[in-house]
């Protein structure tokens, strides 16, 4: 028989083991304009229904970019304080008819509202949350007819009213310092712009059309990305898609990762070939930094570097698709990482710091990724 002592010690033991056990953290994934939700790592995900079929005549009455959009979601957050409340940027058929602005869902994802604001019938494009104070969120704006806004706006009531932040340009990518959530990058089709005080005032990191100030890298104007360093919030990189440089052997290449270390002013490009969508940073190592996107011949392409952004190999072993659109960290384990992509297979995962992926997509259905949200635990 077990002294009393040892009984003791087993129960510590088993209750620092139950205690140190995660579960899997809420996934939400958006395709084909519909959200999907996994609570199992991504084993299975299941399709949240937030609206209808496009109507025939409705379809016939949409031209441009409100055609181009609808059925879009380019934007999910969850609230890392409580991941029941999320948030999706997004255009959609809803009930017989075009709804497009921010849902908003109370139950991880399951069921979504679209709220009556200054962004209902706007085409949102972009979603920060912020994350010491979650029911503050930033969108940018792509105006559309006959809607006019553009640009950066601002809640501080979690979606429930809407207010400009400045910016009426075109933005192409956000970022929050993560060690100071007041402090915001933007980039846009004029430059790349930084506030200090959450969207107050605004001043240039640097323009493309710079009289007197200083000049961003023409690649910079197709930047889809932006993510600050966790560890040096000087430090930032931008993922350019499509952008060309030339080598020192004045050789064209495609150079998908710049990389500034004085908060935005100067920037380099890295040896990161290819074009790039999304750049993800460890946010316990931060010189560990991954770039997906797509590289001729191969397709869909993830890189990886250990020396933030001096040198990059690639890390696609068992990944097939044709572009990678969307990558995720998990922030509680970052060595598993989700990768969205457009192709057959829609979503890819690894558990070992992209050495190796393997489908984890059952019950997506579409022909693209185009958002995707871990939240923390």
């Amino acid at each position: 028989m077990l002294s009393p002592i040892f009984r003791l010690i087993i129960v510590l033991l088993g209750t620092i083991c139950i205690a140190g056990a995660q579960d899997p953290p809420q996934l939400l994934a958006a395709a084909a304009g519909e959200v999907y939700r996994s609570t199992d790592g991504g084993a299975s995900w299941q399709a949240a229904r937030i609206h209808g079929e496009l109507p025939f005549d409705l379809a016939g009455m949409l031209t441009g970019i409100e055609s181009y959009l609808a059925n879009a979601l380019p934007a999910i957050v969850t609230d890392p304080a409580d991941p029941r409340n999320a948030y999706a940027a997004a255009a959609l058929p809803v009930a017989g008819l075009l709804k497009s602005g921010v849902f908003r869902s109370e139950d991880g994802g399951a069921t979504w509202k679209l709220g009556e604001n200054l962004l209902t019938g706007q085409m949102p494009t972009h979603l920060l949350i912020d994350p010491r104070s979650p029911r503050t969120l930033y969108a940018a704006l792509l105006g559309a007819y006959p809607a006019t806004l553009l640009g950066l706006f601002k809640s501080t009531d979690g979606g429930g009213a809407w207010s400009r932040a400045g910016l009426a340009t075109m933005v192409t990518a956000l970022a929050m310092d993560p060690s100071d959530s007041a402090t915001i990058y933007v980039a846009t089709v004029e430059g790349i712009f930084k506030s200090a005080d959450a969207a107050a005032t605004w001043s240039a990191a640097c323009q493309f059309l710079a009289p007197g100030g200083t000049a961003c890298p023409m690649e910079l104007m197709t930047t889809r990305a932006l993510a600050i360093d966790p560890g040096n919030s000087a430090t930032l990189y931008a993922a350019a898609q499509g952008a060309m440089c030339l080598s020192e052997a004045n050789q064209a290449y495609d150079c998908g990762v710049f990389k500034s270390v004085d908060g935005g002013r100067t920037w380099r490009n890295t040896p990161a070939e290819g074009s790039v969508l999304a750049i993800a940073i460890d946010p316990q190592t931060p010189s560990t930094v991954y770039a997906a996107g797509s590289k001729a011949p191969f397709g869909g392409h993830i890189l990886k570097s250990a020396d933030g952004g001096g040198s990059w190999s690639a890390v696609n072993k068992g990944l097939a698709c044709q572009e990678v659109t969307t990558l995720a960290l998990d922030p509680s384990t970052p060595s598993t990482l989700y990768a969205g992509c457009r192709g057959e297979t829609l979503l890819f995962k690894s558990t070992d710091g992209g050495a190796s992926w393997s489908p984890s997509a059952a019950g997506i259905r579409g022909g693209m990724a185009t958002a995707l949200s871990v939240a923390a635990r």
